[in-house]
């Protein structure tokens, strides 16, 4: 004897003849599934009876029962775990006694495994000793245990209202097949396989007087039986609540959503729902928290449950699940981001989605589709950049709060990216994407590039995906003639720019061909035509050089920033020697450390006013925000004279933060760099990785461009930093 979680556990070992007798009356709970045991499971249970008893056996482990008794002097129990193997076994008594034919003693004796004769002397009446779920007893009852097997078996399938009452009439077929085999009708051989399996088949019997302690055992002891779910316990606790009247009404509906979504989904689908009610990371048992914080929240009416959140969610949920949208309008392109949606690496997402779904009254196609081209974009961006669970929770609970609130089919203001989270994705997708993320996530990558660059509504199942180098990761020495600087290498080869996607397991011998057999050998398709628009592109280049491959990371970011809504990316290449000038390469930081500024609110229009109209252009098409919490910039003329008394253009930064406020300069000539390297020492930023390039630039210093290449450039990296 035990006590788990306050129940008191019982167990021990029992034979059938003590299985069904007068201790037990077993009764199936409305949240158990209905019988559903297939064919092998029949025969597998039949053969293994029949094999023991061949072997004279003394003793056959059938397995465990679990039951809930909670009064220990009453035969009522519920199965928790056991109901197929009890019903089964039910069956087979009554296809053994309708095979007895001249010995009604036995007869009647098998019968009372079946029935309960009563006790008139006690007052019990007769009785069945096993009873199903309340729409299969009445079928169980007449063919069953009234013993019909004839009647049973000669039912036309398709009269058959249930899933169980069709699998109780073949597997009444299978066992009368299996007798008749078996036993070769021969009354002694009846007699005997009986005795042995009411006499010596073993059934482990665990009863619990408290329903959460047999749950909580039932699945270590389930050697045959079907998996209770969570959702059949809520099932249970939801539907004891509703009037007996209509019990059956709704216990119909909710199977025949479940039934929809299937098991598994289900069971799904009610995380989701206990996402959208709470809006918080699961801490407990779904049964627990579904349990205690929202059937036990005073107020909760399963019958409105049922009808107005879980039927319109579950059909939600199948739409989402299947990709199966319809709509006059829109539906391919929703259809199309589902479908994404369900390639990331969680379900998180689902539940924002369900509730959009089912506002009162229903979002029109149009805003449908811009919300889910919105919760498409950071989903991924979350898969992508490795988002972990409490910030995923934490960004969904945002959007399920605002659904609905500024009206049906409104889009959630916190279903947008931040400013910081535009910059780290960015950031993620410009890098070198094979070393950053794991296959999971550079394949998804790869797809959804290749989907964006497709002219065609491209659709991706393959069986083999792998990410190829087209500049291999060691390559040979007739790649070097190319590629010689070492460093040029190492920055572009794990860059989305040298990965395509193929439909072919790794050849690493061919990984290092040269290009052009790399291109006719590797990259085409069985068919000589490639599956993917990027290794199509691939194809159509006569040479892979740095210049292609920048060109190439230039248009794949172009398009990813365009689809994704993102602010342009400025590539940041190294110096291979006389390919890329100092002065190109400052140019190029500067136009990289540009967007930062705007996009994070540290310049605005008023900054800029007084710039010359060639760089406030330029400058305005990349304005993001309306405010500048800590920058100021102005320019003027510089009250000091240089060395022949002539006054200097300037730009100065007042660059206030921590509540002080200093002054920087876009003066770059030598005599200046001893102030700005100290400043920099002196408030720990890592000048030498930030503005090396910048101050080696050649860049004039008295024109516009040394307004945009020094000052914006400095000021906007020198705030971030410190900041």
């Amino acid at each position: 004897m035990g006590n788990i979680t306050g129940g008191i556990i019982t167990g021990g070992e029992k034979p059938i003849l003590k299985i069904f007798t007068d201790e037990y009356k077993y009764s199936i709970p409305a949240y158990q599934r209905p019988y559903a045991w297939e064919d092998a499971q029949v025969e597998d249970l039949f053969n293994d009876l029949y094999d023991a008893w061949q072997r004279g056996d003394a003793a056959f482990f059938l397995g465990c029962i679990v039951l809930i008794k909670k009064n220990a002097n009453s035969p009522e129990c519920e199965v928790v775990d056991g109901q197929q193997r009890l019903t089964t076994l039910t069956i087979l008594f009554a296809v053994l006694a309708s095979k007895i034919s001249d010995n009604k003693k036995v007869r009647d004796q098998i019968e009372g495994f079946i029935n309960d004769p009563g006790n008139p002397i006690q007052g019990i009446e007769p009785h069945p000793r096993l009873r199903l779920r309340e729409g299969d007893q009445p079928f169980f009852n007449k063919y069953i245990q009234q013993i019909d097997i004839q009647g049973l078996l000669s039912l036309d399938p398709a009269s058959l209202k249930t899933d169980a009452q069709k699998r109780i009439r073949i597997n009444a077929g299978i066992l009368a097949r299996k007798v008749s085999e078996k036993l070769s009708m021969s009354q002694k051989d009846l007699l005997e396989f009986i005795r042995f399996v009411t006499g010596n088949t073993i059934l482990v019997v665990v009863t619990s007087s408290d329903e959460n302690t047999a749950l909580n055992v039932f699945s270590v002891l389930n050697s045959r039986g079907l998996n209770l779910q969570p959702t059949d316990i809520l099932k249970a606790k939801i539907l004891q609540i509703i009037p007996k009247s209509e019990l059956e009404t709704y216990t119909k509906k909710w199977e025949e959503l479940e039934e929809m979504v299937g098991r598994d989904g289900f069971s799904v689908l009610f995380s989701n729902i206990r996402m959208i009610y709470l809006r918080k990371k699961q801490q407990r048992s779904l049964q627990e928290e579904f349990t205690e914080e929202i059937i036990k929240v005073p107020g909760f009416s399963p019958k409105q449950f049922i009808t107005d959140v879980l039927e319109p969610y579950a059909d939600a949920f199948k739409k989402i699940t299947d990709c199966s949208y319809i709509s006059s309008e829109k539906a391919e392109q929703i259809n199309s981001y589902l479908k994404w949606l369900n390639k990331v690496n969680n379900m998180d997402w689902q539940p924002p989605a369900i509730k959009f779904l089912c506002q009162t009254p229903q979002p029109s196609s149009a805003q449908t589709e811009i919300f889910f081209k919105k919760l498409e974009r950071l989903a991924a961006y979350m898969h992508l950049c490795e988002k972990n669970v409490n910030y995923r929770t934490a960004r969904y609970a945002e959007i399920i709060a605002e659904i609905g609130k500024g009206g049906s089919g409104e889009l959630p203001p916190s279903i947008e990216l931040t400013a910081e989270e535009k910059n780290d994705w960015r950031t993620r997708l410009a890098g070198p994407i094979y070393e950053d993320m794991n296959s999971e996530r550079r394949n998804y990558l790869l797809l959804r590039v290749d989907s964006f660059v497709s002219d065609k509504a491209a659709t991706y199942n393959p069986s083999i995906l792998t990410i190829e180098h087209v500049l291999p990761q060691t390559p040979s020495e007739t790649w070097l003639k190319g590629w010689p600087d070492q460093t040029t290498r190492a920055f572009w080869t794990h860059r989305l720019a040298n990965l395509v996607p193929l439909n072919k397991r790794r050849n690493s011998q061919a990984s290092n061909y040269d290009f052009k057999t790399k291109k006719d050998k590797y990259f085409k398709g069985t068919s000589g035509v490639p599956t993917y628009s990027l290794t199509s592109w691939v194809l159509s280049v006569d040479e892979w050089t740095p210049g292609v491959v920048f060109d190439r990371q230039k248009e794949l970011l172009r398009v990813l920033c365009e689809k994704w809504e993102l602010p342009e990316i400025f590539l940041n290449p190294p110096n291979p020697g006389s390919k890329w000038p100092e002065s190109v390469k400052a140019g190029i930081v500067a136009r990289t450390m540009m967007p930062y500024a705007f996009e994070n609110g540290l310049v605005t229009k008023a900054d800029i006013d007084q710039l010359t109209d060639p760089v406030r252009s330029k400058m305005l098409l990349r304005l993001q925000r309306n405010e500048c919490p800590f920058l100021k910039l102005f320019t003027g003329e510089n009250d000091a004279f240089d060395d022949n008394g002539n006054g200097r253009y300037y730009t100065t930064i007042k660059l206030q933060f921590d509540g002080n406020s200093y002054l920087l300069t876009n003066d770059l000539y030598e005599e200046n760099l001893p102030f700005l390297l100290e400043w920099l020492q002196n408030h720990g930023i890592p000048y030498e990785t930030i503005l090396k390039t910048c101050l080696n630039s050649d860049v004039e210093h008295d024109t516009p461009s040394s307004v945009l290449t020094g000052a914006i450039g400095i000021a906007t990296m020198l705030t971030l930093a410190a900041v």
